[in-house]
């Protein structure tokens, strides 16, 4: 499975590429509209042409399924000592 993601200000520009990607390739799952889940992120896109970006249910969802045993163990770094020495 492929994620791809088109925008574009005119709608009439986003369908012209579905359909010729439709024909080459089989249907694709199509989802218009101000917000969307895309790669584990929440997109919103706003008014004002910005776009608001959100994890948050992503990484609930990776706390809940990552094994507990493993949050309470420490872990060694494979960062050298000197790693945030600063030479002058």
């Amino acid at each position: 499975m492929h994620d791809n993601m088109i925008t574009h200000m005119e709608p009439a520009v986003v369908t012209s590429i579905i359909e010729k990607i439709d024909d080459k390739f089989v249907k694709m799952t199509v989802t218009r509209g101000k917000s969307h889940d895309f790669l584990g992120m929440g997109l919103n896109f706003d008014e004002d042409k910005t776009v608001g970006i959100s994890m948050k249910e992503y990484i609930k969802g990776a706390i809940t399924d990552f094994p507990k045993d493993i949050i309470t163990r420490n872990a060694a770094t494979p960062a050298a000592k000197h790693l945030f020495d600063i030479s002058d």
